[in-house]
């Protein structure tokens, strides 16, 4: 009996040891030698717990969000998405073949019309920008080269789709405007100088008299404003043409829409204002000479 009891008491020894062996073997964790086994699948345990329970709050997170979605979705979130890619996509189906045809086979890849409309975009704020080197009655100006760099910059991350809804629209008039900064250049070369302020104040006699004869109702001068005119008024109808804001569907967890501006309208803008301060700048050197004419009588 005494026997059976001790025979009892040793397998129930081995079969814990056996236990706890097979659990450390399981947590793929090396026991050291100077460790407890004990102490060592508790620490294990304990990781692996912490773990069960940051994964558990990420979960909770995530469902959290889902269930505002949810609710965004029902107050109205999901029509306002809905409208917005069924809008998107019916003015794509109705123009498909043209759509098609004008991205190409690689998305706006090298050769295609997309490629070629996006090249007369860059070509057109290149234009704009050397106006302040082209034209003698402007001074350099950094902030105007800098605001249609920028514009250039964006012009390669406009979508496909918007670059093909702003071709719609606008067409050949790039070609139209073109033409109009190429007239403008050439009415420049034959205007006369235009003073500034502190030429006119250290100018001597004979040559202020020879700015009086030139520079006042000048018929360049006067063409070269037209030009400016009616430039900076087709830039701002394209502008006016082109669409506000642009509202795309999220499908992020929080859903729901998010309207931005349109990246083309803004380019068009920038080119009108550096258009528009050309202008500006010519006027005002024309109004100082004849001020400056009339005071000197």
């Amino acid at each position: 009996m005494k026997t059976l009891t001790n025979n009892r008491h040793n397998k129930t020894v081995i079969g814990s040891v056996s236990a706890a062996a097979l659990v450390c073997a399981s947590l793929a964790m090396p026991i050291p030698a100077s460790a407890g086994v004990i102490d060592t699948i508790k620490s294990r345990v304990d990781s692996i717990y912490s773990q069960i329970r940051s994964t558990r709050g990420k979960v909770y997170e995530l469902v959290n969000s889902m269930n505002e979605t949810k609710d965004s979705l029902k107050s109205g979130g999901a029509k306002q998405m809905l409208n917005a890619v069924r809008s998107t996509l019916e003015f794509l189906e109705e123009s498909r073949e043209q759509y098609e045809e004008f991205s190409g086979l690689n998305d706006c890849g090298a050769d295609s019309p997309c490629d070629a409309y996006r090249d007369s975009l860059h070509n057109l704020i290149e234009n704009a920008s050397a106006l302040p080197e082209d034209l003698p009655f402007l001074e350099k100006s950094a902030s105007l080269v800098s605001r249609l760099g920028k514009a250039s910059e964006l012009i390669d991350k406009i979508p496909t789709f918007v670059l093909f809804a702003s071709e719609q629209v606008i067409g050949d008039t790039i070609g139209n405007v073109e033409e109009m900064l190429g007239t403008l250049r050439s009415v420049a070369a034959e205007m006369p100088e235009i003073p500034t302020l502190n030429q006119l104040n250290t100018m001597d006699n004979k040559a202020f008299s020879a700015v009086c004869r030139t520079v006042p109702d000048n018929p360049h001068i006067a063409l070269a404003d037209v030009v400016l005119d009616n430039t900076a008024g087709l830039l701002g109808d394209l502008a006016d043409g082109t669409q506000d804001n642009i509202t795309f569907g999220i499908t992020a967890v929080a859903g729901g829409t998010v309207s931005v501006k349109n990246p083309m309208k803004g380019t068009i803008q920038a080119i009108a204002f550096v258009v528009k301060t050309v202008k500006r700048r010519l006027n005002f050197s024309v109004a100082l000479v004849n001020s400056a004419c009339d005071v000197a009588g």
